[in-house]
């Protein structure tokens, strides 16, 4: 993927081990990388953020649009420090719905114009990698998409990548809740099929949903000091999920409470 290289090229430069990368002929202008993350809630943009600053061994500085001030001045100081710091950590910046710092500007609404016309400044000029979220493509200013990089639309789920998130978040927190099993004296190495990973893949729903289930279970697990299993996140799934959202779901967790039975009577 093209962003993938733009982000090793970019973190190869920034490290100083590479002389020729391209450069904007104005001093301190267009130094950056900036990437576009457009979606509906819960497919992963943050996570995006997360795994790049991750795999570049950097740090994630996140922050929200809601905990910055509508006023200009006030706003423009924020914003800069911000920046500010990401520079001076290094730091993948992770700038959250994004929206209102980037809406069109239209002649009667002097105060929003001026906040776009703030922040487009700021992130013209700014030299680290930075990463802004929105669930409204439609209603950007025109004038940023000469400023963005990277543009990655984020689809709703299929059933596939919906069964590979559970994966990993399951596989993750069954490896945590064994050591903590283990840290207390007890040794335990939790199995879970592919077809439990493709059955809660059937389930309609987005990954910070996956996420927060698979969170929810792992606690639940710890504070009955049990294994993670498929019956803790039966239950988490039963409590959170509306049936009538989700006409297919009763099917699917009778199969799920099946295949934990299964694993019962095997165990």
């Amino acid at each position: 993927q093209i962003w993938g290289s733009l982000v090793k090229s970019f973190s190869s430069e920034s490290r100083g081990e590479d002389k020729y990368l391209y450069k904007d002929v104005i001093k301190r202008k267009g130094r950056g990388l900036i990437f576009l993350l457009h979606g509906p809630p819960g497919l992963g943009k943050t996570l995006t953020a997360e795994s790049v600053a991750e795999s570049t061994r950097r740090p994630l500085y996140h922050a929200s649009t809601g905990e910055l001030s509508i006023n200009v001045q006030q706003l423009e100081k924020q914003l800069f420090d911000i920046f500010r710091l990401g520079i001076r950590w290094g730091a993948v910046v992770l700038l959250d719905e994004a929206d209102v710092l980037m809406t069109r500007r239209i002649t009667t609404e002097l105060a929003r114009n001026a906040i776009v016309a703030v922040f487009l400044r700021l992130i013209e000029y700014y030299d680290g990698m930075l990463f802004l979220t929105t669930n409204r493509l439609e209603d950007f200013d025109n004038a940023f998409y000469n400023r963005i990089h990277i543009t990655i639309r984020y689809d709703t789920l299929k059933a596939p990548e919906r069964t590979n998130i559970w994966r990993q978040h399951l596989t993750r927190a069954s490896r945590r809740n064994n050591e903590s099993q283990i840290a207390g004296g007890v040794s335990s190495s939790p199995e879970w099929s592919e077809e439990a990973y493709r059955l809660l893949g059937q389930i309609e729903t987005n990954g910070r949903d996956i996420r927060n289930t698979t969170r929810t279970a792992y606690e639940y697990a710890r504070a009955l000091d049990e294994d993670l299993s498929i019956g803790h996140v039966l239950t988490v799934v039963r409590n959170n999920l509306d049936v009538d959202k989700h006409p297919d779901l009763p099917e699917i967790l009778q199969r799920l409470e099946a295949l934990e039975r299964e694993g019962a009577e095997r165990g």
